[in-house]
């Protein structure tokens, strides 16, 4: 059954259903699941689109509360659920059953019982987190978490205070302010002058929700960023229709609870307590981050000039630089902390000192003019919040900010004192302490009528004094500042400011470094749990030594980091390294190691990307000294020199201690250098890559501890341990550096690069636009090849140039004689030498044969590539990319390569190390289970002979309450913008319809020539997936140019294709449908039955492709339909003129009747090939299988 269209969807399907109900369903379902089962995929995509389109036929201010947006996700995709279950949920949405699915039972999990998580889960929780690229939240599964809450209840109700009793300001009313519809126009403009089509908002949209961290907790509706990737991809119309939504939710004509609900989530705190983060929904989220985007620049100049750095660039180093400076001026410094600021400022305050931002207007009234739900699964309670804004919103930062600088503008109107605050972390400074009193009693004062509270008698509120300890407060100085602690060091966003009056500065300033030193050594100590070396290396990377110490060597330049606690950093990293390599980590224990001089260099340079705390914090000084006095003095049009500065100064200290590794390498092991020249050619960008277990990028452990040994050029096998297999080899080889020209690993390498170029143009490219192992005509089209050569691997037809790309992958591991490696010198993208000398021997036995129209794509043994493969590779990647209106990441597809290479080369030498050692000793084989992929255990039958892609379609616009405006012109294939996503995939989807209609029309050739198959082969059930298929992916887009379809058919079959299977008018167009398919297809929309009647009722009609296609425009067909048909009648019954013509010429050396199927077989009377007249229209599963027994059907012969 169809999903309803936008235009017929109902509006509300909970309009009767108790609001207090859903609000159960919330509290008591599940969290949703983050990846959508296959079968399941589609179907919710296309539901999710319908729910969108719901929401936009909303009339603004209209309740959203029982709107199936609110509340759907939760009832459709809960987590735990098989995919049956979630089939059955999709299945009655679809049908409109929402109520009966309100009280459908939820599959729930069983926890254990375990009050804290093993070493072992949570290791698999962090493996986990690492495979969708979520680090932090991997690092935060390695610790132990932090003490959870005894009592939830009281920290609920001690967060979340309620208003006093008779005070209204939690809610306010906004009567008294501008016109609503004043207020929405003004959004509308400053939204319509920062995006001037709509095309630059669905770009800005697509670009938040691909910004969203992997796995994020959603909303309480459930909603999550992976569910709308999924619509975006899957919908063609969704796109438009999700970013009309955020436009409205922008502009304050649709909010309400669906917007403005949220779920507490207490993180606690490793000090003890806890944070409470609103998770709020996320079409919240999106809209607030584009408002903000729109409304920053205005709103942190505001701010600035109330000395508050929360927006700033550098902010966080700002207030320190400015509160250090003042503590060496002998000023007194006084530290403020506000107990629970963000959940107990009244809202009335937070609204008066709302930032006047034309786009911030009607998203601040929809969240914080009116109380806010907030959901509470671990007490099933909803809160109606009436205070404060919620942490983890966009606007949060930037509304208290705002309400907070108006009470310290205030409190400085008393005093004359100097103050720096970043957020609610606040610090003042004034040459006395009685100026700090009187300043601290206005300020207080003015917190308190805002609903703020000073945190005294702890250790957050401080005063800095300037004199020895042990020291106070003058007597002159209010009371209130005599009960603040004086105390001579405090700690400023995170790094000490001395007072004035301390004589040990230098001791002082060196135990901070040691304490943050065994801070870091403590936290990288925990990645020796990492169960896989790859992430081992890539949280070394991202997140090593250096990423948690830069931000106090670059505030605190006055004084350095020593030189001890660089080398105890590095330390610390080559131990969790040296850990993760096992077996070959041993060589790694010497700090001027060549193995962990390569592990520090970036991965473009041959490295393994880990950063050198000594050396870049040796580098990046005086810049960072330099960068801190421009932010200190204002001087921010300088920052972006200083910064370019310094990129320089490091790149040029890696390319010295590249250099040096050259000189260290030219010495060593022959091969050794010339190994490490390919890696520098890009050879290694795999590292890069997200090592998953899903898309086969993640190796076992054992596997992986050899490739990285590999990547460093550490000892891998002993002086006895040579090649057991090729016998070519006399020499020890300790690197392993044999297995890259090993003859027994030529073959694998090469069909599996091979295999995955294939891969990824198929699986994005039009049907027949790629063929493999082939050859290539005159004319530069691939033909069938008949003297046994292929010289071509992998080909593509590009729709932009109207041509055919073929390509040969070709490898070198060695070069001739002595060749001449350069020790020095640096390009941006250098060439591999043995990818260069791989490509003259091929073009050499290209002219030698008189080959043309194939290029070679050269790879050396080692990864490294020239610059012709790469510019090849990047086109690939660009057409895949521009053709399935899917981004990819740039470097994607060569990073894929690379790393089977690197695989293929790991596993000679695992095999080499497991021959030495006894069977039942032997640990499994990882290298079978590892990179397990689709195209790793079958193999392509493509069709040779070309087959002209299809054209774009042009397809309607979704019926939504607002029609989108027309998209932007698409942009170069090189660079596939999330705008263009959309008509792409429309067009893609019209392209299944014709594939239906040229699969319906093949098949009626086959049964004409085998009536009995049909039925024998059950290719009945073939027809109706088909069918199926072709309306799934239509979904809502029924609304197609029927005529384009038709020439998109006709461009597919040619005219010797026709001809080859004997396809006439009547045979397409009245091709007859059996009455059991028709049945459950036609019940819907079929015209009243006029068959004879039964005991059964009235008999359906037996109907044909003609019904078919009724029924799939049967949104507003007849007259289009008739004139259509018309045409295409008229075109076929020329077709077949043409083609006539020619029929005595071609019925012996036609291709199409000479073309052979991939098991042989031919009927030689009709020249009709049978056997693989399905897989002309690839790409199903179920096709490949009815091939399959085609081919073994006597009678299909």
């Amino acid at each position: 059954m169809l999903i309803p269209s936008a235009r017929t969807a109902p509006p509300s399907p909970f309009a009767r259903t108790p609001v207090q109900m859903l609000h159960t369903v919330v509290l008591g379902a599940p969290p949703t699941a983050v990846r959508i089962p296959r079968t399941c995929a589609l179907p919710y995509a296309q539901l999710l689109h319908v729910m969108v389109c719901a929401a936009l036929r909303l009339p603004p201010d209209a309740p959203t509360a029982s709107t199936p947006l609110a509340v759907g996700p939760r009832l459709l995709v809960p987590a735990g659920s098989s995919a049956g279950e979630l089939r059955a949920r999709l299945a009655m949405a679809t049908a409109g059953r929402w109520e009966e699915l309100l009280h459908r039972p939820f599959t729930r999990r069983v926890a254990a019982e375990s009050a804290q998580p093993s070493s072992t889960t949570r290791a698999q929780r962090a493996r986990h987190f690492m495979s969708v690229r979520n680090m932090r939240k991997a690092q935060q599964a390695l610790n132990p978490p932090a003490p959870r809450a005894t009592d939830y209840a009281s920290d609920v109700d001690r967060l979340f205070p309620a208003e006093p009793q008779g005070d209204s300001r939690g809610c306010v009313d906004g009567a008294n302010g501008p016109p609503v519809g004043t207020v929405r126009a003004a959004a509308a403009a400053a939204l319509a002058a920062e995006f001037e089509t709509a095309a630059d908002l669905e770009a800005a949209v697509w670009r938040s929700v691909s910004r969203m961290a992997p796995e994020s907790q959603p909303g309480p509706s459930g909603l999550r960023p992976e569910h709308v990737k999924l619509a975006w991809a899957l919908v063609p119309a969704f796109a438009a229709s999700f970013t009309e939504l955020i436009r409205r939710i922008i502009i304050g004509e649709f909010g309400g609870d669906a917007v403005a609900q949220s779920t507490l989530s207490l993180v606690p705190k490793p000090d003890g307590g806890a944070r409470p983060i609103g998770v709020g929904e996320l079409i919240r989220r999106v809209a607030g981050r584009i408002a903000m985007s729109i409304a920053a620049p205005p709103v942190r100049a505001a701010l600035e000039a109330a000395d508050q750095y929360a927006l700033t660039q550098f902010g966080t180093a700002l207030a320190y630089r400015r509160v250090a400076a003042a503590a060496a001026t002998s000023s007194w410094v006084l530290q403020l902390d506000l107990r629970n600021a963000y959940n107990e400022v009244h809202r009335a305050a937070v609204l008066a000192a709302a930032p006047d931002s034309p786009i911030l207007g009607p998203l601040i009234s929809t969240l914080y003019r009116v109380p806010s739900a907030m959901f509470i699964p671990k007490l099933q309670r909803r809160l109606l919040v009436t205070r404060g804004v919620v942490q983890g919103c966009p606007l949060s930062s930037a509304l208290f900010a705002c309400a907070l600088a108006r009470i310290t503008t205030a409190a400085s109107a008393a005093a004359p004192v100097a103050q720096a605050w970043y957020a609610d972390d606040g610090h003042v400074y004034a040459p006395s302490a009685a100026v700090l009193g009187t300043y601290l009693a206005a300020f207080q004062a003015a917190a308190a009528r805002a609903g703020l509270t000073l945190s005294l008698g702890g250790t957050k509120t401080l005063l800095l004094a300037p004199l020895p300890l042990p020291a106070e407060a003058p007597v002159a100085a209010p009371a209130l500042l005599r009960a603040v602690p004086v105390r001579d060091e405090i700690k400023v966003l995170g790094c000490p400011v001395l007072s004035a009056a301390v004589v040990d500065r230098a001791e002082r300033l060196r135990a901070a470094w040691d304490a943050l030193a065994t801070k870091t050594v403590s936290v990288l100590n925990v990645f020796r749990d990492v169960l896989d070396p790859q992430h081992t290396t890539q949280l070394l990377a991202a997140a090593g030594a250096w990423s948690r110490v830069q931000y106090h060597a670059m505030v605190c330049a006055d004084s350095p980091m020593p030189h001890e606690v660089a080398a105890r950093l590095e330390q610390c990293e080559r131990d969790v390294l040296a850990h993760a390599l096992g077996p070959f980590g041993d060589d790694l224990r010497d700090a001027g190691s060549t193995g962990w001089l390569r592990a520090t260099l970036p991965i473009g340079l041959g490295g393994l990307g880990l950063r050198p705390v000594g050396m870049i914090a040796a580098v990046a000084r005086a810049h960072d000294s330099a960068l801190m006095d421009a932010v200190a003095t204002g001087r921010f049009t300088s920052i972006d020199a200083i910064q370019s500065a310094r990129k320089a100064a490091l790149l040029a200290a890696y390319e010295a201690r590249r250099v040096f590794v050259r000189r260290l390498l030219g010495g060593s092991t022959p091969g050794a250098l010339l190994a490490f020249r390919d890696m520098e050619a890009d050879g290694a960008s795999f590292l890069g890559l997200t090592a998953s277990a899903r898309d086969g990028s993640l190796l076992q452990p054992a596997l992986a501890q050899v490739l990285l040994a590999l990547l460093l050029g550490l000892r891998v096998l002993s002086d006895a341990q040579r090649c057991r297999t090729c016998r070519r080899s006399n020499d020890a080889d300790p690197l392993g550096h044999h297995y890259a020209m090993c003859p027994t690993m030529a073959t694998p390498r090469h069909d599996r690069t091979r295999d995955i170029i294939a891969h990824f143009l198929i699986s994005r490219l039009p049907r027949g636009s790629v063929v493999m192992e082939s050859g290539v005509d005159a004319a530069g089209a691939p033909v069938p090849s008949t003297d046994g050569t292929r010289p071509v691997d992998v080909g593509y037809y590009s729709t932009a140039t109207q041509s055919w790309f073929h390509y040969d992958v070709v490898f070198s591991g060695v070069l001739p004689g002595a060749p001449h490696v350069p020790l020095a010198g640096h390009h941006a993208l250098p060439q591999s030498l043995l990818a260069a000398h791989a490509r003259s021997l091929k073009v050499a036995a290209q002219r030698a044969h008189g080959v043309t129209f194939v290029a070679p794509l050269a790879f050396g043994a080692f990864g490294g590539v020239d610059g012709a493969t790469r510019r090849a590779i990047a086109a690939m990647q660009a057409v895949g990319a521009d053709m399935s209106g899917t981004p990819v990441r740039p470097g994607y597809l060569l990073a894929r390569l690379q790393l089977a290479i690197w695989r293929q080369l790991a596993i000679g030498v695992y095999r080499r190390r497991c021959a030495d050692v006894p069977r039942d000793a032997r640990a499994a084989r990882p290298y079978r289970t590892s990179q397990r992929a689709p195209w790793s255990t079958q193999r392509f039958n493509l069709q040779y002979s070309p087959v002209v892609p299809p054209t774009p379609l042009t397809l309607a616009s979704p019926s939504c309450a607002a029609p989108p405006a027309p998209p932007a012109a698409s942009p170069s294939p090189r660079r596939p913008q999330a705008a263009t996503r959309g008509p792409r995939t429309v067009g893609h989807a019209g392209s299944y319809i014709a594939n239906a209609c040229e699969s319906l029309a093949l098949m009626a050739a086959a049964v004409r020539a085998a009536p009995d198959a049909l039925r024998r082969h059950r290719r009945r059930r073939c027809i109706e997936e088909f069918i199926h298929d072709a309306e799934r992916r239509c979904g809502d887009t029924l609304a197609v140019s029927w005529t384009s379809i038709v020439d998109e058919t006709f461009a597919r079959l040619t005219p010797a294709r026709m001809q080859a299977h004997a396809l006439t008018f009547a045979d397409l167009m009245d091709f007859p449908l059996p009455r059991d398919i028709c049945q459950p297809l036609l019940a819907d929309n079929s015209p009243p039955c006029d068959g004879p009647a039964t005991r059964r009722g009235t008999r359906m009609p037996q109907s044909s492709l003609r019904t078919w296609i009724v029924v799939m425009t049967s949104n507003d067909v007849p007259a289009p339909l008739v004139s259509w048909i018309m045409r295409l009648h008229s075109r076929w019954v020329n077709t077949q003129s043409t083609s006539s013509s020619r029929s005595s010429r071609s019925s012996t050396s036609s291709p199409a009747s000479g073309r052979c199927n991939p098991r042989g077989s031919r009927d030689s009377s009709s020249g009709t090939d049978h056997s693989r007249v399905a897989l002309v229209a690839r790409p199903p599963q179920t096709r490949r299988t009815l091939v399959r027994r085609l081919s073994r059907d006597p009678g299909a012969r």
